[in-house]
């Protein structure tokens, strides 16, 4: 899995978080340095998870939303904006987790997967 690497933060529900209190600590996230992984719990909004999980993904995806990130601090000057928020605002839109949509993702995913195993 060299090719990969490690990204999104995506939340376990608060009764999981409560729970994991007593495990040790999390390692953290490969995250560019600038990105602070600690997020006030009283501020943040109910629909995101309070304790991040990672999961790989390509090196190029990586990269990409790095920039994307970059793109949104740099030109529109959102200076909050992290990879994080970026991936949640381009996933969450229930049209992509429709069983059509995610018909057409089959072969992608295939390809995906064999890459995984054959790379």
């Amino acid at each position: 899995m060299g090719r990969f690497s490690v990204l999104l933060e995506n939340s376990v529900t608060s009764e999981a978080s409560q729970e994991a209190s007593t495990e040790p600590a999390k390692r953290r996230v490969n995250q560019a340095s600038s990105q602070s992984t600690s997020r006030p719990t009283e501020r943040s909004s109910p629909r995101v998870m309070e304790r991040p999980k990672a999961f790989y993904i390509t090196k190029r995806l990586d990269r990409d939303i790095d920039e994307a990130v970059r793109y949104f601090q740099d030109v529109h000057g959102i200076k909050k904006v992290d990879r994080s928020v970026v991936v949640t605002a381009m996933l969450d839109n229930d049209s992509l987790w429709s069983d059509k949509s995610l018909d057409k993702l089959v072969d992608r995913v295939m390809s995906e997967l064999t890459s995984r195993l054959t790379g």
